[in-house]
């Protein structure tokens, strides 16, 4: 589970992934993005079981949980993590969900892809591809 503030942290928080997480060192993978607002019984669910799922999706997969990020961001505070994973192993942070981050989030994906909200919980499963020589990921998501 990555936290994120705006679009343009996927880019980023990807870009990390490939250059420092992923030991395999791939040039394209997988990640979601979960649309899932507290509002809605998955969404409810969802939150419940956000430690159980970043624990068992690890390096394996990365999802976006918009709306959803750890308090220090949503108190912008200062996160204590380059790559903004949330790590209980040690303490770790505790998750939250803000309508504003996920309506302002929502808003920036629709401006910058095809892709529209129903309003139901969703899940995108996409695709980035990484550059390594240019250290460029490229989302098979936008316009």
């Amino acid at each position: 589970m990555l936290a994120i503030k705006q679009y343009s942290d996927i880019e980023k928080r990807l870009s990390e992934a490939f250059q420092y997480r992923y030991p395999e060192k791939p040039n394209v993978k997988m990640f979601g993005i979960l649309f899932a607002p507290l509002f809605n019984e998955l969404g409810e669910k969802i939150e419940k079981s956000l430690e159980h799922l970043n624990l068992r999706t690890n390096n394996i997969v990365d999802f976006f949980c918009i709306g959803y990020a750890v308090k220090q961001i949503i108190e912008n505070q200062p996160l204590d993590l380059e790559t903004g994973q949330v790590n209980y192993d040690d303490g770790g942070f505790d998750w939250e969900y803000s309508h504003i981050i996920f309506n302002n989030l929502l808003n920036e994906f629709e401006k910058k892809t095809t892709w529209e909200y129903s309003g139901e919980t969703e899940l995108l499963l996409l695709n980035a591809i990484y550059d390594y020589e240019y250290n460029h990921v490229l989302l098979i998501i936008q316009k």
